[in-house]
């Protein structure tokens, strides 16, 4: 509660600022393909492991480096924007943004009349992470109504929901996180407004994994999020 306190006192403050001077609003609503790659990551019961007896022992652990499958995610965004020279203008935002990924973990394969060359049993993994997020952007127009941005962007984990499989991997991610973001975008005259249509690319930087190692000799887990898609706005 007093990340989030914080959190939201940093944003009122960096918007006042923006009140002194002419200003205009933006609205933002987007729709965001999102994924998590990963370093050696753990994958408990990836394994069986008998004796020498052929006797059942346990499970084992296995590590992989790779990613997920991405899962379409959506963002709601509300921004001031002042203009500091004819090419350059500030904006900060804040908004709930959502991430995650889709995943699944195999349990075998079924045979049967039906399929006789047999069918994998799975189980599908929808994992959903709900974020608190503001953003400082530096936006350069270029010409005829393009314009290209470079923002940070801060993030602070709400909730989350995933599959009893894949908790040993949110219940370990960082509350906190802060990330690079690049946009391209074009402003519409639209009566009185303007249009805003964007495609954007955030690649997380930061470890927001927080999972140890089993053995000190193993290399560490680490675990990025990442995230593009397009934003639909209003200039107002």
């Amino acid at each position: 509660m007093k990340k989030l306190i914080l959190f939201l006192f940093l944003c009122c403050l960096l918007s006042s600022a923006f009140a002194q001077k002419a200003h205009y609003w933006q609205v933002k609503t987007g729709l965001h393909y999102a994924n998590m790659i990963y370093d050696h990551l753990p994958f408990p019961n990836s394994g069986i492991l008998y004796d020498s007896g052929g006797q059942f022992v346990g499970f084992l652990t296995g590590y992989g480096d790779g990613h997920f499958q991405y899962r379409l995610t959506s963002n709601v965004m509300v921004y001031k924007e002042k203009q500091y020279k004819n090419w350059l203008h500030l904006l900060v935002g804040i908004g709930y943004r959502q991430r995650g990924y889709l995943a699944s973990r195999g349990y075998g394969t079924a045979y049967g009349l039906l399929y006789p060359q047999g069918i994998p049993i799975k189980e599908d993994i929808e994992t959903r992470l709900h974020y608190l997020s503001t953003d400082w952007v530096l936006k350069f127009h270029i010409t005829n109504g393009l314009y290209a941005m470079v923002a940070g962007r801060a993030d602070l984990l709400l909730h989350k929901k995933t599959s009893a499989v894949h908790e040993y991997i949110t219940t370990s991610l960082t509350s906190a996180e802060i990330s690079p973001v690049l946009t391209i975008g074009k402003q519409i005259n639209l009566c009185d407004y303007q249009l805003l249509i964007e495609f954007e690319v955030n690649r997380g930087l930061q470890n927001v994994s927080k999972i140890k190692p089993d053995f000190q000799s193993l290399p560490p887990t680490r675990v990025w999020n990442i995230s593009y898609g397009f934003n639909l706005g209003l200039r107002l």
